[in-house]
């Protein structure tokens, strides 16, 4: 039985494991809870943790207290302020061993990191002197990334050293097997292992064992490698300080990204939320951590993390010591909203604020931050406030505002890091969220993200009803314009372009919203128009959606654009089944709508769930992206209630390609990669749509626009529809893992190929991909759009 003492003579460290949603909390308290045995004649003051551990804890920032485990296991509610548990023990026996495993794993389950030093301490039941069982212990061991498979010796002579980090395992002196001669076979379990030092068994035909490790779970520390006495003084041949280090806060080897947030109000709140689905689609791993929490982080605890987004409106107690930490070893931080910093001014590149800041008008982004090919980007009228400070004098300015030229947003070094500071609460309205992910991948010596790479283009109220009347600005009727102008020109645009179209048909535009529901409007145009080109378009192989019965936004609630409102969901549902039984009477059962928008882009969750029971065919419902107004605004991905309906919303719409559409178009570009944008057939007959533009005027507009996109985001697909949705549900279920070898290799995984992925290098340049194909490498900034061709590519990277 003694391999089995030997056995948990290690190191034990677990730590989080953070998945790709973020849903986990990191526990950032400032205790660390010792324990000990009284049985073997260790004290508070009398213990190895207080000789060897407790002075580089304080200097980290923490406070140590010890408790007796002979006194049995402490209660698991004293874990809700604890750091981490740490043990070292001389021997292998307690009492109620049990007990002990179920307190540890309740630590690891709270997210409280357990080191275990010497002895494990628990592998017998000193009252009964029986052993634990093995297969009561290695599912602890699986957890920490290793597997147990004995096989003892002392025999020095069939060992020798494979891995030897000497930072790390030779601190006071070198590593002897002669001294050591303790060897087990510990097999790896964990394709990320950290290995330090391992040894082989010559007399065996198996790998390596690693006898000190650390992985993004745990580590061990084999006892015998750890120390030993020379001349009746103990050499430390494990760096301990460093080993606490990595323990307690390991590097970042992922792309991961701390957010650091208030939700004080609703800025900040609405920062957060823009900036966690835009992370989410990229597929970066985030987590945040919340205002209370600031106060207890300590230098050392961001090192998990690749990068930093900070979204407060203030100091929120942080000691800016921990952002000079991470700068140091190189990390990058976004400051994303304008506040009042004070302590932290210095780290930010920015100037302690004074007084109250006024408003500012417009914007003026340089070329260069903004992806796209030479794109500066203007716009005059967006009204936002800054915050207190102003850049320091090594900062450069990145953007202005247009009309005051106020810095809106600046970068600095700091350390071997960067810092972009965000100079303004626009990211409030979504519009700009795009710029958020931009930021992220600034910052980064290489910054990688996910992306979707779609177009799609909906032709909303089309076909419409016609009334065969002459409409201002126009000299004839609105049924010729249709017929004549609009949609053999339309039909032509998206064919000479190749993009594929939905349109999206309402059947009148009365304001009944209780029964009895008729119909008519839809067959008034002359030669019944309206009901031949809806045909036209489902045969012709392009999609035809569902704009509604009529055009009375489907909600309870009265809002300014609404005529009327609808008393009830069953008045809702009975309008959509007079709608359904007209579909199927002019176009049949089979062609029953796959998608739907809602009139005015206002729905309610009454609204969703009647046209869900009324119309089972549909897939798709679409409102908006962004926006302060009284829109229904979502986010891309499955409805929360009803998963089999997927929100796919509009990013922009119009034909006149103002700067407000350029700055959402590049937006959408840069977030989540999709460009949804929609179009009204009426646009012409409406002053505020059409900006007073004739009908070419507005096809030249819009031909500019998708001009500019096909020159900025060339990578950029139009797909019908159906097609985005059947990609972003696959996107969706496509796990990904983003992981440095070293400085200058990044290897990419995935569940699946296909999946598009963007690529900015600050100071660095592409010079090999393996399994990875180039969609389009950019020639006016290190840009570069890659699709991954299996589950598995290699980058490496070079400086400039």
């Amino acid at each position: 039985m003694r391999w089995r003492v030997r056995l948990l003579g290690m190191i034990l460290l677990v730590l989080l494991v953070i998945p790709v949603q973020g849903a986990l909390s990191l526990s950032f308290q400032r205790e660390i809870l010792a324990l000990y045995k009284s049985s073997e004649g260790q004290t508070e003051r009398e213990n190895e943790i207080f000789f060897y551990l407790s002075r580089p804890l304080k200097q980290m920032g923490f406070t140590v207290r010890y408790w007796d485990i002979d006194k049995g296991v402490p209660d698991s509610r004293s874990l809700d302020r604890v750091r981490a548990v740490i043990s070292w023990y001389r021997g292998a026996a307690m009492s109620h061993p049990e007990q002990y495993l179920e307190f540890l794993e309740s630590a690891m389950d709270r997210e409280v990191k357990v080191l275990v030093f010497d002895n494990f301490g628990a592998y017998q039941d000193r009252d009964s002197k029986k052993y634990m069982e093995p297969s009561r212990l290695n599912p602890t061991l699986a957890r920490l990334g290793i597997m147990y498979f004995g096989d003892w010796t002392q025999d020095a002579a069939v060992m020798s050293i494979v891995t030897i980090d000497s930072r790390m395992v030779e601190y006071q002196g070198t590593q002897d097997l002669q001294n050591s001669a303790f060897f087990y076979r510990f097999l790896q379990h964990d394709r990320n292992l950290k290995v330090y030092l391992s040894i082989r068994r010559t007399d065996r035909n198996y790998d390596p064992s690693p006898v000190i490790v650390t992985n993004r779970n745990g580590g061990f520390a084999l006892s015998r490698y750890i120390y030993r006495q020379e001349s009746g003084k103990v050499k430390l041949l494990l760096n301990v300080e460093e080993f606490l280090k990595e323990s307690l806060f390991p590097r970042a080897e992922q792309e991961r990204i701390a957010l650091l947030s208030e939700s004080s109000d609703t800025v900040t709140a609405k920062t957060l939320e823009y900036t966690k689905t835009l992370l989410r689609r990229a597929k970066l791993p985030f987590q945040v951590i919340d205002k209370e929490q600031l106060s207890l982080l300590v230098p050392g605890d961001l090192r998990p993390f690749s990068a930093v987004g900070l979204i407060l409106k203030g100091d929120s107690d942080l000691d800016p010591k921990v952002l000079e930490d991470f700068l140091d070893q190189g990390g990058g931080v976004v400051s994303l909203v304008g506040g009042d910093f004070q302590k932290l001014a210095s780290v930010l590149g920015q100037t302690r604020g004074r007084g109250r800041p006024t408003a500012k008008t417009g914007y003026r982004f340089k070329e260069g931050f903004l992806l796209g090919e030479g794109l500066p980007l203007e716009g005059t009228t967006f009204q936002w406030l800054p915050g207190s400070g102003s850049p320091a004098t090594d900062a450069e300015i990145l953007a202005y505002s247009h009309k005051e030229s106020h810095p809106l947003l600046w970068t600095v070094a700091r350390g071997d890091g960067r810092v972009l500071s965000w100079n303004w609460n626009g990211f409030l309205t979504g519009d700009f969220q795009g710029f958020i992910l931009e930021s992220f991948l600034y910052v980064r010596p290489v910054g990688i993200a996910a992306t979707a790479g779609l177009g799609i283009m909906f032709v909303d109220d089309w076909p419409i009803p016609m009334f065969n009347v002459v409409k201002a600005p126009l000299s004839v009727k609105d049924t010729e314009f249709y017929t004549r102008q609009f949609w053999p020109d339309m039909k032509a645009f998206f064919s000479r372009r190749g993009i594929p179209y939905i349109s999206y048909l309402v059947f009148n535009y009365n304001a009944n919203t209780e029964p009895p529901f008729g119909s008519g409007e839809f067959f008034v145009a002359e030669n019944q128009a309206t009901v031949k080109i809806a045909r036209e378009i489902l045969e012709s192989g392009q999609e035809l959606g569902l704009h509604g019965y009529n055009h009375i936004s489907l909600t309870e609630n009265k809002t300014k654009v609404n005529v009327a409102v609808w008393p009830s969901q069953q008045a809702m549902e009975q309008s959509l089944e007079a709608a359904r039984k007209e579909w199927i009477g002019l176009f049949g059962e089979h062609s029953l709508p796959y998608a739907y928008i809602a009139p005015n882009n206002i729905i309610s969750e009454k609204g969703i769930a009647a046209v869900h029971n009324a119309f089972p065919s549909i897939k798709v419902m679409s409102f908006l992206r962004s926006g302060m107004g009284e829109e229904t605004r979502t986010d891309f991905g499955p409805h929360p209630r009803f998963r089999d309906v997927y929100l796919i919303p509009r990013t922009s719409s119009g034909y006149p390609f103002t700067p407000a559409v350029r700055q959402l178009t590049v937006a959408a570009a840069s977030g989540a990669g999709i460009w949804a944008h929609f179009i009204h057939a009426d646009d012409i007959f409406d002053p505020h749509r059409s900006q007073g533009m004739s009908w070419e005027q507005l096809k030249d507009e819009f031909g500019s626009m998708v001009d500019f996109v096909n020159k900025h985001y060339p990578w950029i697909r139009f797909v019908s529809l159906r097609e985005a949705h059947e990609t972003l549900r696959r996107h969706d279920d496509i796990g990904m893992e983003y992981r440095w070898l070293d400085g200058e290799r990044l290897e990419i995984r995935s569940t699946s190929p296909g999946l598009p992925l963007r690529i900015r290098m600050n100071g660095y340049q592409l010079r090999h991909s393996d399994g990875a194909k180039i969609l389009y490498r950019y020639s006016k900034m290190p840009a570069i759009v890659l699709e991954m061709e299996g589950t598995l590519a290699t980058l490496e990277f070079s400086k400039r």
